[in-house]
């Protein structure tokens, strides 16, 4: 337009005058952005010394776990330990803050570290979708497509984690749109999580495998450390525990929890009240841990069911572990019927309680020094010296005659400060004290620089004491026990493993046994059988055999199994069963057959009409799967319904698609709501991919 034209443009200057316009609705949003980061400096939901310090050391809330101990790090990448990586810009991290003090609001008890540090993890996939060079970010411009892009990005580097990256965002999409911080609603909905990388139906499944799982070699060597009778109490406590985790697939924090009295027997009886004896003509008994599950803040304690053949390694793991913390459990009692005052052991306690030590003294009833040579009376003298100036603020000293001296008082009084007390559970859960716990013991009891920990104190065994013995410290200051005992793998490499592997593996081994995902979930104490393919690694080559012993046995439905019913032969049948069950992959409705390693599949994506699909009747997988899948096409079609009503181009062709869709997945919801055997294989036919143009919607053009 001509300076002639406009009448709005000055006639002194033919430069136009540009001013920042913010509409009422994003000045709004920008208000309720302040408040929501006002509200939350006040409510200071973390206690947070410093709000504006891009870290937050936090009180460690997860029972007998060491997470939390490296606190919040509002960084744009992950922080590694001691070096913290870039922080967000001052306006974005306050949004992210509050983000975060707004989910531990959620929860009575608030969220354990790592649960917060994965909201700090979304919260960056999204800052680096609104800026992508890393400046300021302003999250009143947040749109469906900002989310979906950090969404993509989450599932590609993140894989298995994915699933908890996804429920963050979908909790920032809700805040943003019920706080009003966005002017528009948000017509977003998060991408699914793809179970590709979880259930080894990509080509490296041997990989994904020994990811989670434990390997043969630490198998072996932990068998061999089970029977092993030369351990001292430190690794054989440590031992027993482990044997625990792989008897019941235990979380690690429920295994260190358990009560002292968690063992629970019966007789196993027959329907006529008989009672069932072994093969070798023993009773056989129903046994179960009590336990407190790890997740949901239960208020009572579940009993987890122990498998006959684990029994007596279970009884074994209990005695031993009750024989070695029995002395610390004293001191916990002791500690809670008087307070203050704490168990040292004799000649001490016998001493009146205000009697004076002197530091060499102090050092014979801390033990300081066990464990190495035998130290002379100067040497135990310095190292009490040292830990009174360490100590200084909870043991005070006196001047003596010929050197300084502590009161008994005192010093009970230090170490009952250096123990936990009282109820070990997190808040909204039930209710057990230390004293009633099993996996009881004095701090640095397991450390292996000390022949014994620091009498008069009490704690639990913690998650950190188990990664160590198993795993050994990066600095190397601390070897696991496969390095200190010599096992090691077929070249000498070093052996590992996390205590997490043992529930993948138990799980595994549950699902190649045959056990139902319902049954899975409830001994594994999950809320979800969704969250059972997280740890289900069974390999495409017993998959293929599970397929093929089903169609031999007759528990398949289908014209291939029907073809092979019809073989007389046993070799030609079992043959033509080999020749059409090649290969077995997971997908979202079934099992696919297709070989992959001969020739890419046709109808990728397309597995509900496909003919090489084969549904398991009673997968509660994949009938969940199939009818959300269902509900999704029923949408899309009622939409491309309406477009082909108002003659758009192409329109009947998504209706064609859709109608066939659908079709087919009703055609597996009738598997699963059939008559048919649990359990039983069906083949399912394939549906046509020819498109046929409908009327009007001028599909000729």
């Amino acid at each position: 337009m001509s300076d002639t034209l406009d009448p709005h443009r000055s006639k002194r200057s033919s430069v136009a005058v540009v001013r920042p316009f913010a509409s009422a609705a994003e000045r709004t949003c920008g208000e309720n952005l302040a408040r929501l980061v006002k509200k939350a400096k006040q409510a200071n939901v973390l206690r947070a010394e410093d709000w504006n310090s891009p870290r937050w050391d936090l009180q460690r809330k997860s029972r007998a776990s060491s997470a939390g101990d490296g606190g919040l790090c509002f960084t744009i990448d992950r922080s590694t330990k001691g070096n913290l990586a870039a922080p967000f810009p001052p306006r974005y991290m306050d949004f992210v803050k509050a983000l975060v003090c707004r989910y531990e609001a959620k929860e009575v008890g608030g969220y354990a570290a790592s649960n917060l540090q994965q909201v700090i993890r979304a919260a960056s996939f999204l800052f680096l979708q609104l800026s992508p060079d890393r400046g300021d970010a302003d999250v009143t411009l947040v749109t469906a497509g900002h989310l979906e892009r950090a969404a993509v990005q989450a599932s590609e580097s993140m894989n298995a984690g994915y699933r908890n990256i996804r429920s963050k965002l979908i909790f920032i999409a809700n805040l943003l749109v019920r706080d009003g911080i966005v002017p528009l609603a948000l017509s977003w909905k998060c991408p699914p999580v793809s179970y590709k990388d979880r259930r080894a139906v990509v080509p490296d499944e041997d990989r994904l495998r020994s990811d989670h799982m434990p390997s043969p070699e630490v198998l072996d060597a932990l068998a061999d450390l089970s029977l092993r009778t030369d351990l001292d109490d430190r690794d054989l406590l440590l031992v027993r525990i482990v044997d625990l985790l792989v008897c019941a697939g235990f979380r690690i924090n429920e295994a260190l929890t358990l009560p002292n009295d968690c063992l629970v027997e019966e007789a196993a009886l027959d329907d006529d009240g008989i009672q069932l004896l072994d093969r070798t003509g023993t009773p056989l008994v129903r046994m179960a841990l009590r336990y407190w599950p790890e997740k949901q803040g239960h208020l009572e304690v579940r009993l987890k069911p122990i498998p006959t053949v684990m029994q007596p390694i279970v009884r074994r793991a209990l005695a031993d572990i009750r024989r070695i913390t029995d002395p610390h459990r004293a001191v916990a009692s002791y500690q809670r019927r008087h307070a203050g005052r704490t168990l040292l052991g004799e000649p001490w306690d016998s001493l009146p309680a205000d009697a004076m030590l002197s530091t060499y003294e102090l050092g014979l009833v801390l033990q300081l020094g066990r464990g190495k040579t035998e130290l002379s009376r100067q040497r135990v003298q310095s190292l009490a010296n040292q830990y009174l100036e360490n100590h200084a603020r909870t043991l005070s000293k006196t001047r003596g005659f010929r050197s300084f001296e502590v009161s008994k008082l005192n010093l009970e009084a230090h170490l009952c400060g250096r123990s936990i007390a009282g109820n070990i559970l997190r808040a909204g859960e039930g209710v057990q004290d230390i004293a009633e716990s099993l996996c009881v013991v004095s701090h640095r009891f397991v450390h292996r620089h000390h022949k014994a920990g620091v009498p008069g104190t009490v704690r639990l065994v913690t998650d950190a004491m188990i990664d160590v013995f198993l795993g050994g410290l990066k600095s190397k200051t601390q070897k696991s026990i496969f390095d200190r005992l010599e096992y090691f793998g077929p070249n000498r490499e070093t052996l590992s493993v996390d205590t997490h592997d043992f529930r993948h593996w138990l799980n595994t081994l549950a699902e190649e046994g045959g056990l139902s995902e319902m049954e899975v979930a409830r001994w594994f104490g999950r809320a979800d059988i969704g969250h059972n393919p997280a740890y289900q690694h069974m390999l495409q080559s017993e998959r293929v055999r599970r397929m093929r012993k089903y169609m031999e046995d007759g528990k398949a439905e289908g014209p291939i199994a029907d073809a092979a019913a019809r073989i007389n032969d046993p070799i030609r049948r079992a043959d033509f069963i080999a020749s059409t069950t090649a290969s077995a992959h997971v997908t979202d409705f079934g099992i696919c057959v297709h070989p992959w390693n001969v020739y890419p599949c046709a109808k990728h994506g397309a597995c509900a009409g496909c003919g090489d699909l084969r549904v398991i009747k009673g997968d509660e997988q994949s009938q969940q799967r199939t009818s959300q899948r269902l509900v999704a096409v029923e949408e899309q079609l009622a939409i491309a319904r309406e477009a082909m009503t108002a003659e758009e181009w192409g329109a009947d062709r998504w209706v064609a698609a859709h109608e066939r869709e659908r079709d087919s997945l009703k055609r597996i919801m009738a598997v699963h709501d059939g008559q048919l055997d649990s359990g039983t294989i069906v083949h399912m036919p394939s549906s046509s991919s020819t498109l046929k143009p409908g009327p009007g919607a001028g599909g000729s053009r």
